[in-house]
């Protein structure tokens, strides 16, 4: 749901809203919305909350001239002098995070997938049956040959048109798969862009997920990420003990139903990953 600024606060946003909601006749499930346009979903009075995932963003290096940028064109326009402050600042930062690879070591392997195996497919199904949105390998492997965002060496003209073109020169989407002596113990989708990286989805046994931990903080040291976004509360407690991080603060995930298609459906409580709906692609 997107209105033109110039448009806004016109009510137009709540007419497509109703719109959609007659269009499925009443089963809508919203997710990954903006926290402040929860008052517009609120206001039809059509949607009850769903599930709200906790989770947290935590920054691993200085991103000055990323975030400062957007704020004002002047902050812009001094980009250059932000890099090279977010430059000096890194470079000790930089040497930590180098030195202490070897703390995140793990037994397990662990390797990019180009096929989904016989193994990983039963691992995911087994860990997946009793999802909420039932998503399996058939997904997966859609995700992986469509990912929503292409990669290029420059934005073109033809995308800087449309507000939801999606270009990006550093995105990146990984799928990998976890062993211990050749057992399947782990199956992780990440995406990198913008210098963040998310954790759509994160599936494993019980007992490796400190092994997933240091993957996931391996990952973040080598690939250089600033800042990463995760909603597996093990998994985030271990990397913030671990000491990786500069700073953290909460974030959350949110899903509404609306109260028609809630009534159809029964179930006990809802078991939801950071990557369901379209957490999975940006």
């Amino acid at each position: 749901m997107w209105v033109l600024p110039e448009y806004r606060r016109h009510g137009i946003a709540l007419k497509l809203l109703r719109h959609s909601f007659e269009v499925f006749s009443g089963n809508v499930l919203i997710t990954n919305f903006i926290p402040r346009s929860k008052a517009a979903f609120d206001k039809t009075v059509l949607f009850t909350d769903f599930a709200n995932l906790k989770g947290m963003r935590a920054y691993i290096r200085f991103d000055f001239a990323r975030i400062l940028s957007r704020k004002n064109s002047f902050l812009r326009k001094i980009a250059p002098a932000l890099k090279l402050i977010d430059f000096l600042l890194n470079l000790p930062i930089w040497f930590k995070l180098k030195i202490n690879l070897a703390n995140y070591s793990t037994s397990c392997t662990y390797k990019e997938i180009d096929d989904f195996d016989k193994n990983l497919i039963q691992f995911i199904s087994a860990h997946l049956s009793e999802s909420t949105f039932r998503r399996g390998v058939t997904e997966f492997e859609w995700m992986k040959s469509y990912p929503w965002v292409k990669k290029v060496k420059r934005i073109s003209k033809q995308a800087s048109k449309y507000y939801f073109s999606q270009e990006g020169l550093d995105f990146r989407q990984w799928f990998f798969k976890v062993e211990d002596k050749g057992k399947t113990v782990g199956f992780i989708m990440l995406t990198l862009f913008k210098g963040e990286l998310k954790t759509p989805y994160l599936i494993y046994s019980e007992k490796y997920v400190n092994d997933i931990a240091s993957v996931i903080a391996r990952i973040i040291i080598k690939e250089k990420v600033f800042t990463y976004i995760g909603y597996d509360r093990k998994v985030n407690d271990i990397l913030k003990k671990s000491g990786l991080f500069l700073y953290t603060r909460p974030s959350e995930y949110g899903f509404l139903i609306s109260k028609t298609l809630k009534e159809k459906l029964s179930f006990g409580s809802p078991l939801l990953f950071y990557g369901d709906g379209d957490g999975s692609f940006t």
